[in-house]
This record gives C-alpha cells, structure tokens and sequence, in this order.
C-alpha cells in the first residue's frame, strides 16, 4: 500500500511526468459503472463508438494514457473486503494488466 501511494507521488511530483492528459494522446479515456461495476471505456471526441477497455471483477477508475499511447494506468479497487487500492498499467486494449 505504501509502495502505490510513493508511485502515485512521484509521478505527479515529477516535472516530466510519463503519463500525459489523456486529451492530448487519441480517444478519450473514463470509468464508468453502466454495466454494474466501474471500468475504463474509449470513445471518440464526439461521443461515437464507445468501447469497454477493461473486464475485471474490480472496480477500476481515474485512467491516464501513457505519453506513447500504447498503454493507460489506471485505479483499481482489488478487493471489496478490505481497502486496497492498485496503480495498475494495462495495454491500450486493457490486456495484460500490471500491478
């Protein structure tokens, strides 16, 4: 837990932070709970084709791209139990998730 909470400082005290606004990189990123639990969509400037990027059993939220765009990171509440909270880093696409 302490390990999440010094990345999370250090990337938004770092002056060249490697996860950019995520308007400046392609598709506008989000969380949302419309299919019962909180996960990242896609969707285009204009509100068209919406895409679900992650399909876990954890609630997901607050997503970045990453500078490149080829991957976001992102919040995820692991377990509803306890509060853990995860730094996650997943592929654009929401595969291969790393916590």
């Amino acid at each position: 837990m302490r390990k999440t909470y010094l990345l999370l400082l250090l990337l938004l005290g770092c002056s060249k932070n490697p996860f950019a606004p995520q308007s400046e990189i392609g598709p506008i990123i989000f969380a949302s709970n419309r299919d019962g639990k909180r996960q990242i969509y896609a969707m285009n400037e204009d509100g068209s084709n919406i895409t679900r990027i992650t399909r876990s059993d954890f609630n997901n939220y607050s997503p970045r791209w990453s500078r490149n765009g080829k991957h976001i990171i992102f919040n995820s509440r692991r377990s509803a139990n306890i509060h853990y909270n995860a730094i996650v880093m997943a592929e654009a696409n929401g595969s291969n998730e790393k916590v």
